[in-house]
């Protein structure tokens, strides 16, 4: 359309106007569902997608209780993501000694997601007996060029400290070349480095203890950001039983590469039978603990803690936000399950009522939705077809703006054989073209530019700039924070 045409853009002006209410209900929703994962051979009891985990454009489905190597011997599903936005299958992992009731996929953590030699899989299964009962291990995996077996075992870590039923990576996480792993039946946690001790030795540097006795749940979830490190403790009963704490440790605290502990934190008002740190993960200037027994919105409906890395002094990790579901239920357990990536939250919820008896669902909150640092509610999140009894979100990951849930509990392979979903989070503000955090002239100015073209400016994704995409700039018009709902 010329410049000049001052007609032709009142007239679009006009119909935007008109039909502005109608329109702006065309946005896309801050989170939209992308693809089904299925096990390629999944069956009866499989309980694919008991856990999962990502690294940018790479996900990983645990299948404890897959019955390849022995009943209940465990494997492990890879995707990679594709140029058109799917997500294709890679590889299906066994565990390199794999035998009967092993549950390897029980717990997962990745890293990197570039693809070969920087992508990198844990794999905790803290029933390993080679050291005794449920004394645990770590199985390391590294992705490679190969075509056939693109994901390569690398190591089997033991603890440091071995002891029978302590159930050495319970709780694992990776950052980069280093990982933590929990090993809550006596009480620890350690953190090793890739290359320690060798090529890919994954040697222990550290062990993280907190600085009073722990209460054999200690570890039972762990996370590493960075120079930061936290680790629960649901069983601490500074407020009565259970009522929950949990560690930060920093590097370089109390000595060059010391990872020393920094702060224990503690509900502002912690009861017993919280459970408040069942659930941690830590992202950047951000730390997530989940308090699955909380009762503010009824018995168990439970809430999120959010801690801020410099309130009230460095590195203070003072309280920063109480978070409850938007509509709580007896044992909801709102917070069973947490994980942070960038500014977003990601919390599971899988016995959520609201598509039937724990059918599940999870919460996405973003950082500045409704102020600065306010951490509001994007949307929450269900399965496209959910059912009772599926546990939707038992299993949760988040790595940029992928979002991925476990079902642990779908029927769509058989009874219990498990399901996964990909979500990606769209722009909360699709009507902000240029990406100033507002929807104004300037982008109406974009918007007009563009009219009769594709690409910038098609707001509804239908191929052409038009009059459909001038109402949903104009329904957003004015809008500054691109908060959900505004």
């Amino acid at each position: 359309m010329p410049a000049t045409d001052n007609r032709g853009i009142i007239r679009l002006w006009a119909l935007a106007v008109v039909f502005g209410a109608l329109a702006s209900a065309a946005c896309a929703q801050p989170v939209q569902h992308v693809q089904q994962l299925l096990a390629f051979d999944g069956v009866t009891n499989d309980e694919y997608g008991s856990e999962v985990a990502s690294a940018l454009s790479r996900i990983a489905v645990g299948s404890p209780r897959d019955a390849d190597a022995g009943v209940q011997s465990g494997a492990i599903y890879m995707y990679k993501a594709g140029v058109s936005g799917t997500w294709s299958f890679q590889q299906k992992i066994l565990a390199p000694d794999a035998t009967a009731n092993r549950f390897f996929g029980q717990r997962l953590a990745m890293s990197g997601g570039f693809g070969p030699a920087t992508s990198l899989l844990a794999a905790g299964t803290p029933v390993d007996p080679d050291n005794g009962n449920q004394t645990g291990a770590v199985y390391m995996f590294i992705e490679t060029p190969s075509v056939m077996a693109p994901w390569g075992f690398v190591k089997k870590i033991y603890s440091p400290s071995p002891q029978l039923n302590s159930r050495f990576g319970d709780g694992v996480d990776l950052e980069n070349d280093l990982l933590i792993a929990g090993q809550p039946g006596n009480g620890h946690a350690f953190i090793h480095q890739r290359n320690e001790g060798g090529s890919h030795n994954w040697g222990a540097i550290a062990t993280l203890l907190p600085p009073a006795p722990v209460f054999n749940v200690y570890a039972e979830s762990v996370g590493i950001s960075g120079d930061v490190a936290i680790v629960s403790d649901r069983g601490d009963p500074t407020f009565g039983s259970s009522s929950g704490a949990a560690y930060i440790f920093t590097k370089d605290a109390g000595g060059l590469n010391n990872w020393g502990f920094t702060k224990k934190l503690l509900a502002p008002d912690g009861e017993a039978q919280d459970t408040f740190g069942l659930s941690v993960d830590v992202a950047g200037e951000f730390a997530a603990c989940g308090a699955q027994g909380d009762d503010d919105l009824a018995s168990r409906s439970g809430a999120v803690y959010l801690y801020a890395r410099d309130s009230g002094g460095a590195d203070n990790w003072g309280f920063h936000k109480k978070i409850l579901p938007p509509i709580g239920h007896t044992d909801l357990f709102f917070g069973r399950e947490v994980k942070m990536d960038g500014d977003l939250l990601l919390v599971g919820t899988y016995q959520d009522n609201t598509d039937g008896n724990n059918a599940g669902a999870a919460y996405v909150f973003g950082r500045d939705i409704g102020g600065a640092d306010n951490w509001g509610l994007l949307t929450k999140v269900v399965s496209p077809d959910p059912m009772s009894g599926d546990h939707f979100a038992e299993g949760i990951a988040i790595t940029g703006d992928i979002v991925t849930s476990g079902i642990r509990l779908d029927d769509d392979n058989g009874s219990n054989s498990g399901s996964a979903r990909v979500y990606v989070v769209k722009s909360l503000c699709p009507e902000d073209l240029n990406g100033d955090g507002m929807v104004d002239t300037a982008d109406l100015g974009i918007l007009i530019a563009a009219f009769g073209m594709s690409g910038l400016g098609d707001i509804n994704s239908d191929g052409v700039v038009d009059t459909a995409d001038l109402g949903i700039l104009i329904g957003g018009f004015s809008t500054i924070d691109c908060a959900f709902g505004s």
